[in-house]
């Protein structure tokens, strides 16, 4: 089963329901925060699939969390904005939550860069910035998450 993650849209609601319409068969999308309004809108339209929003530090009075998690296919999915575990000056802080959590997949963005690792078993993910990334094209990740493992994706927009 695969999940579509974005992060970081700043008011490209078109370019994710561009992008659900290239991806018609996945059903969860994940939001990393940084105008929730465009996920929100995103649902008015794609109403058939499920979406996990989370707040971003540009948020202001959204009513999303700021980390959130999930278990999909049998794997503990974490799921932040970022800011508030300061991952613009490094992991150390989000690894620890990952660790703490006992996550599997630690998804993240707010850092507007496209990041995968593994720490200490875990795979972390930011899919980059879809509206203005710091380095390369814009960007989201699609993840095939199956009982087995977990491969990734992150795709120029």
């Amino acid at each position: 089963m695969q999940i579509l993650v974005i992060s970081d849209s700043h008011g490209g609601d078109y370019k994710i329901n561009d992008i659900l319409n290239r991806h018609k068969d996945v059903k969860d999308i994940f939001f990393l925060g940084d105008c929730v309004s465009d996920a929100e809108n995103a649902f008015l339209k794609n109403q058939d699939r499920c979406f996990h929003i989370v707040s971003g530090n540009c948020d202001h009075f959204a009513v999303y969390p700021y980390s959130d998690v999930f278990f999909y296919k049998g794997k503990k999915i974490l799921f932040t904005h970022g800011h508030r575990f300061r991952v613009k000056y490094g992991l150390d802080e989000l690894i620890k939550e990952g660790e703490r959590q006992n996550a599997d997949l630690i998804l993240f963005g707010h850092t507007h860069t496209r990041h995968e690792s593994y720490e200490n078993g875990r795979l972390y993910l930011n899919p980059g910035s879809l509206y203005s990334p710091r380095e390369g094209k814009p960007s989201y990740a699609l993840v095939d998450i199956r009982e087995n493992g977990i491969l990734t994706n992150i795709i120029d927009y």
